[in-house]
């Protein structure tokens, strides 16, 4: 049966890339069309799927050294849902496996830290609606987040905090007179009404069944799917206390010797405010990691200034539309993304790249919304609007890492799923020694406090909480320092990074490569030889050629288009001009033009000892010149290198220059390994190369040609300036083209990771240890209680303290 498959290609940067995936393609059997647009960076396949499939087509194009991308199909959409009544790292986990387990869900990750799902699912099996039915049948709400500048989560947050101030306030009112009759009793002082069973009753009982109904709710939905979680620990902890104390109250005779009969309403009602008090805590805490995605909301404009139908007049942002004239006043935000159109002016895009200079925009010049005008009026052509705008991908991209998983979670994840069982299990075992081994079946007071004080003390929340926190404020913190990470995957991964592999044009230096010397080798001038490669290189897009093209452009008035022209790869280009054949290029293209290029390479190897970039020129197969172009370094390239350096990482330099040349460039900057005479398609095996031996490989690149090599690597790094955040194939995006945001990076992975260390330590710890003395009696059940309130509240301002650090 014929079927169709339209892919995403990344990593194509000319015809040729195109030509080579095309022409793989039509080899493998079943295919019997494939269609690849370079311009659209697509493939349109058709195939026999009883002899191909999908996987395959998939294999041979990534075989190639390109990278597929598993876009969403017309059916496949994705939704954020905001989960509000999780309590622990057992509810995220159940809610997670539940929507995993769905018909038509492809992938489903939930966030504790950040109360919310994000669901990857198939429109025509499933809907929205299904999947809200399926979390609220275990017991929590959900509904979907709408994408506008509205801050959705604030207002959630602010009502969840609300409504935990008014319940700790009623519980810790209600509490007081429990707790003070407890502490006179301690030292033989009987105040008759606090000690009256009644009225301790009357106050007790609303703290544990209407202020705990919450604990009762969510344990009955948990063990009604069959799991245990927080909420059914602290459930069973402080009914028992309660209905211990009621019985004691009503059915039981005081202790002999004593008036005062052995009532516990403070243990279960104290323990319930303890608890509230450390999720109000919490609340507070976990808003506070999210605040870069505010601080990102707050740059967008309000409102803008449109031109329509020759009349001003101001709109609010949303109402712009791609192709609308806007006109910005100095000191006026950029609303929306767009073209310069008329004037010129001084633009501040600190907000985006981190650079303090204010950066000259003229006429043809892109503009990024968010960024601020500061000296001159203009009027630009609105270009992307929307969530389609620079500051709107990087608002998703930072909440998508946000509300990812590191890998290092799931052993969290794992934990957490047999805890609360083993718990269970340890506080029976508990009751049953102290009250059968220790009391001999006389005494079951004992046995209860205990068995209460390992429920109690055992919960799984600061596990739950442990990663995700640090990954949102570490995430966060990296976009106030234009470091974009893809996932909290990928925040973790960089951290091993030991080896760093920066492409040179670009990255070192600073991509506007300049003409610097022309060598007639036979009888055309200067101005002859520059006519002719300039015709050719017109339609160039490599670097090199536009530098030659923009050279001629101040010396001669008419450069018409070449009558043909082919790009080679890696190794110049061709084209007929007239009826001359020109060819200009590298030495190896002129050896396979069967060119004997021995007489010049006194010439080329001068400019090469310079660092610059020798170009041959051939017309009609005959040499007649060579062009030097030189690049110069970007100015922080040699500071960022031996940053690097000291930190323990080995940095190669990958180009497509000859060796002389490379060498020269990395002797400048302090790099001692260099990969020179790559071609594009070659740097992808270059990067396998050095994973082979054992080496974390970081590949940095501008993420266009270099976007195979960004993929293949453990972590692809592209080096962009606010248009290019949505590079696929990059792992991370730095926003700035400041090398020195490469060690950022890593330094700021490795204090994450060490937070998050920091945080499974201690909540393993403090279980670990917890546990054994609350089973052997030497906890009670309030400081159980509080200190299980309070370890949560730790994890979270242990990752809070994150916000200072500077990268």
């Amino acid at each position: 049966m014929d079927k169709k498959e339209n892919l995403e290609i990344m990593g194509m940067s000319c015809a040729a890339c195109a030509a080579r995936i095309e022409k793989k393609l039509s080899q493998l059997e079943g295919v019997k069309q494939g269609t690849v647009n370079l311009a659209m960076a697509r493939a349109v396949v058709e195939y026999d799927d009883t002899l191909l499939n999908r996987d395959k087509i998939v294999e041979a194009v990534k075989s190639l050294g390109y990278d597929v991308r598993e876009e969403m199909t017309g059916n496949a959409n994705k939704v954020n849902l905001a989960i509000s009544g999780m309590s622990c790292a057992v509810c995220a986990t159940k809610i997670e496996k539940k929507l995993n387990k769905l018909e038509g869900v492809t992938q489903a990750a939930v966030n504790l830290a950040a109360e919310k799902a994000v669901v990857q699912y198939e429109s025509s099996k499933i809907k929205v609606s299904e999947l809200i039915r399926t979390i609220e049948a275990l017991g929590y709400k959900a509904e979907p987040i709408e994408e506008s500048g509205k801050d959705w989560e604030k207002e959630q947050r602010e009502k969840e905090i609300k409504g935990l101030k008014k319940e700790l306030a009623i519980s810790a009112v209600l509490s007081s007179p429990l707790i003070l009759a407890m502490m006179l009793s301690l030292v033989n002082m009987n105040i008759a009404f606090l000690h009256n069973e009644y009225f301790q009753f009357i106050v007790a009982t609303p703290v544990q069944f209407f202020l705990g109904f919450r604990f009762y709710k969510n344990a009955f939905y948990a063990l009604r799917s069959k799991g245990a979680n927080m909420d059914v620990l602290v459930a069973l902890g402080t009914s028992a206390a309660y209905f211990f104390s009621v019985y004691n109250a009503f059915f039981a005779s005081a202790p002999p010797g004593t008036v005062m009969k052995n009532l516990y309403f403070e243990a279960s009602t104290v323990i319930i405010t303890l608890i509230l008090f450390g999720k109000y805590l919490e609340a507070a805490a976990k808003g506070k990691t999210s605040e870069a995605i505010k601080k990102l909301m707050g740059l967008q404009a309000k409102a803008a200034r449109v031109i329509r139908s020759g009349k001003e007049s101001d709109i609010p942002i949303t109402e712009v539309e791609v192709g609308d004239i806007i006109m910005v006043r100095p000191g006026e935000k950029i609303p929306v993304d767009g073209i310069i159109t008329e004037g010129n002016s001084s633009i501040d895009e600190s907000m985006l790249t981190g650079e303090s200079l204010p950066v000259e925009k003229n006429i043809g010049n892109t503009v990024i919304g968010a960024t601020i005008n500061k000296y001159g009026a203009f009027t630009f052509k609105a270009t992307k609007v929307g969530k389609d705008t620079a500051l709107s991908q990087i608002i998703r991209m930072v909440e998508d890492a946000q509300g990812s998983k590191a890998p290092i979670q799931k052993i969290a994840d794992r934990v957490a799923g047999i805890f609360v069982p083993v718990v269970l299990l340890a506080a029976l075992a508990t009751f049953l020694v102290w009250y059968f081994g220790v009391s001999g079946g006389r005494d079951i007071t004992p046995a209860i406090i205990s068995a209460v004080a390992v429920l109690v003390i055992a919960c799984p929340c600061a596990l739950g909480l442990a990663t995700p926190t640090a990954i949102m404020v570490g995430t966060g913190k990296g976009a106030e320092n234009g470091i974009l990470f893809r996932g909290g995957e990928h925040l973790e991964r960089t951290y091993k990074i030991n080896t760093v592999v920066l492409d040179k044009t670009g990255t070192i230096t600073k991509g506007q490569p300049e003409v610097t010397d022309i060598y007639s080798a036979g009888k055309m001038t200067v101005e002859e030889i520059l006519r002719l490669t300039a015709i050719a290189e017109k339609k160039s897009e490599h670097p090199l050629g536009a530098a030659i093209y923009e050279h001629a452009k101040k010396h001669l008035t008419d450069i018409p288009d070449p009558d043909q022209f082919e790009a080679i790869p890696g190794r110049g280009v061709a084209a007929l001009v007239g009826q001359k054949r020109i060819t200009i290029g590298t030495r190896k293209l002129m050896r396979e033009q069967d060119l004997d290029i021995h007489s010049l390479e006194p010439v080329i190897a001068r400019f090469e000892d310079e660092g610059k970039t020798a170009m041959l020129l051939a017309v009609d197969q005959v040499l007649e010149a060579v062009i030097a172009v030189a690049d110069t370094l970007k100015e922080h390239s040699k500071e960022a290198i031996t940053e690097l350096k000291n930190m323990g990482i080995e940095v190669y330099m990958l180009t497509g220059d000859n060796l002389r040349t490379a060498k020269t460039i990395a002797g400048l900057v302090g790099i001692e390994n260099v990969l020179a005479e790559v071609l594009p398609e070659n740097k992808v095996e270059e990067v396998e190369k050095l994973k082979n031996q054992g080496k974390m490989v970081a590949m940095v690149g501008d993420g266009i040609n270099d976007a195979p090599a960004l993929a293949a690597a453990d972590i692809g790094i592209a080096i962009g300036t606010g248009t290019d955040v949505a590079i696929e194939a990059a792992d991370i995006t730095l926003m700035r083209g400041d090398l020195r945001s490469i060690s950022a990076a890593v330094r700021l992975s490795r204090k994450t990771m060490n937070k998050i260390k920091q945080n499974l330590f201690w909540a393993f710890v403090y279980n670990i240890l917890g546990i054994p003395f609350a089973a052997l009696g030497f906890l009670n059940p309030v400081i159980a209680g509080g200190a299980m309130a309070f370890s949560s509240v730790s994890v979270v301002t242990n990752s809070l303290s994150l916000k200072r650090f500077k990268p």
